[in-house]
């Protein structure tokens, strides 16, 4: 198992913007694994290692957290984030998981 991403999402995690990514459920990764790279149905080369995942509220999210997701303004991420889910509710406990690109060798 692995993330599957957008992608539109594909440069920014290649180039280290996006290290961070919120989730209804909680994925099917660990913290210290290694996973495929995944954008849409396809794998690209090189691995993300999965550094940290924990729940948080939806609503809680940092600045520091919106430039992790790859983001530079609250609005453009909150748009993103309904063309996903459909909705927006600052009360709804996601999943949050820190990565790492690892670029194959």
């Amino acid at each position: 198992m692995t993330l599957s991403f957008k992608e539109t999402y594909t440069q920014k995690i290649l180039k280290g913007e996006k290290t961070m990514t919120r989730r209804l459920r909680k994925p099917p990764v660990k913290p210290n694994k290694t996973y495929p790279l995944r954008i849409g149905n396809r794998c690209l080369p090189g691995e993300i290692k999965i550094k940290e995942i924990y729940c948080q509220r939806l609503g809680d999210m940092k600045n520091e957290d919106l430039i992790k997701e790859g983001f530079t303004k609250f609005e453009d991420f909150k748009k993103d984030w309904i063309e996903i889910y459909r909705f927006w509710d600052e009360n709804t406990n996601v999943w949050v998981v820190e990565f790492e690109y690892l670029p194959k060798e």
